[in-house]
């Protein structure tokens, strides 16, 4: 898989190159007056844009449109549940911190024991919408290692919270 990847790599650097010389020539365009535009890691998302909305007529407010939130979360699950042979059900009594944070217990998609709870492999939570206070970017973040309990012979499943800062879908707008 390595190897794979590093292929990748080596294959795409020189579409790598081309197009970060573009955004650097983007870049350049807005500070004229500096003579060697450097292009940080922080201006590669703002001047894709703006070349994506110059160049090829991009609009991501009117793409939005065309992915409403909850469909992209729902398909994202199963493709992930396809892929890794997972199920995920989402938990709606769980003790959560927010009103917006959902959970959702991971299952294995194919029977490990006799019990239907053996199939839980861990939780995780999806805390993806802004509020006063909270990170502003994307993580995901570790809440509890999985782990046996050996005094009370319990299985501690693993959680893990996905934070981010999407903007929520309302009516009539996804």
């Amino acid at each position: 898989a390595e190897e794979f990847l590093l292929e990748r790599v080596d294959a795409y650097e020189p579409i790598r190159k081309r197009e970060l010389k573009l955004l650097r020539e983007r870049k350049g365009r807005d500070f004229p007056e500096d003579d060697g535009v450097s292009l940080d890691p922080w201006d590669v998302a703002y001047y894709s844009r703006m070349y994506k909305a110059e160049q090829a007529g991009v609009d991501e407010a009117a793409l939005r449109r065309h992915f409403p939130l909850e469909h992209v979360k729902i398909t994202i699950l199963s493709i992930y549940e396809e892929l890794l042979g997972l199920e995920f059900a989402r938990v709606p009594d769980a003790e959560v911190w927010h009103e917006d944070v959902e959970c959702y217990a991971v299952r294995s998609a194919s029977p490990r024991g006799d019990d239907d709870d053996d199939r839980t492999l861990g939780h995780f939570y999806l805390d993806i919408f802004p509020r006063r206070g909270k990170y502003s970017h994307q993580c995901v973040y570790p809440l509890r290692p999985g782990y046996v309990d050996a005094r009370r012979e319990e299985r501690i499943l693993p959680a893990c919270v996905n934070v981010g800062n999407l903007t929520p879908s309302r009516e009539g707008a996804p």
